[in-house]
């Protein structure tokens, strides 16, 4: 690449990651303040619950279940990846790929 396209490539990256208007810091602002507003909605429940004054409507209580759901999906796969499968084994040989498709009719009918 060019030094002068290199450069320009450089200096739009840096006016992104420092300018405070930047993406950077308007994704650090936003997240912050997401999290800000969690907490204090959690320790609004928590207080509601002390009270005994918690009334979830149907919609609330299935979308904090589906939202549990969702992060438990993510930090499990996060955790636990699933195994990549051995370079040198096979997956099915080419006799066994024969036999499964057998009597099964491929493209223009042909079978």
């Amino acid at each position: 690449f060019p030094p002068a396209l290199t450069a320009l490539a450089v200096f739009t990256v840096l006016a992104f990651v420092v300018h405070p208007d930047g993406l950077t810091w308007i994704m650090l602002g936003r997240l912050r303040d997401g999290i800000h507003s969690s907490l204090k909605k959690i320790a609004h429940v928590i207080i509601m619950m002390k009270d005994g004054t918690i009334i979830l409507t149907p919609s609330e209580i299935s979308g904090t279940i589906a939202g549990c759901f969702i992060v438990y999906t993510i930090v499990r796969s996060i955790l636990f990846p699933k195994k990549k499968q051995k370079e040198g084994a096979a997956p099915t040989t080419p006799r066994e790929k024969a036999t499964r498709y057998k009597n099964k009719k491929g493209k223009k009918g042909r079978g």
